[in-house]
């Protein structure tokens, strides 16, 4: 997961395919360069879980850290609460959805937070 969806320049990651660029399977092109909230949710709860599990690889608590900054920097509505649809690094035009709609409700970001919470209280 780290060696291949993490965003390297900013954090995040990359909702299909690979950070490096597209990946190609059967002529198909599999890449989605958008960070959407849910996959930032999901992935935020995996890597407070792999800190835990493997507190001797420093890569998954400093990788955890570095997440927090970009969920705080790109996803976190400071003004109005609640998480954008996507990170604003790759979609600017997230700031102007709703972020709350048939397909995008609180729970994935709710679930991780708990989640990550309950975590930290183990170290």
């Amino acid at each position: 997961m780290l060696r291949i969806a993490w965003d390297p320049d900013h954090g995040g990651f990359h909702s299909a395919g690979s950070s490096f660029g597209p990946t190609h399977m059967d002529d198909i092109v599999i890449y989605v360069r958008d960070k959407t909230w849910w996959v930032q949710a999901d992935a935020m709860s995996l890597l407070f879980a792999m800190a835990r599990l493997r507190p001797a690889d420093e890569k998954y608590l400093s990788t955890s850290c570095a997440f927090g900054k970009y969920v705080k920097k790109y996803l976190i509505d400071a003004k109005h609460g609640g998480w954008f649809s996507a990170g604003l690094d790759t979609n600017p035009e997230a700031r102007k959805r709703a972020k709350a709609t048939l397909w995008k409700d609180c729970k994935h970001e709710t679930e991780a937070l708990l989640d990550c919470l309950l975590l930290l209280d183990s170290f």
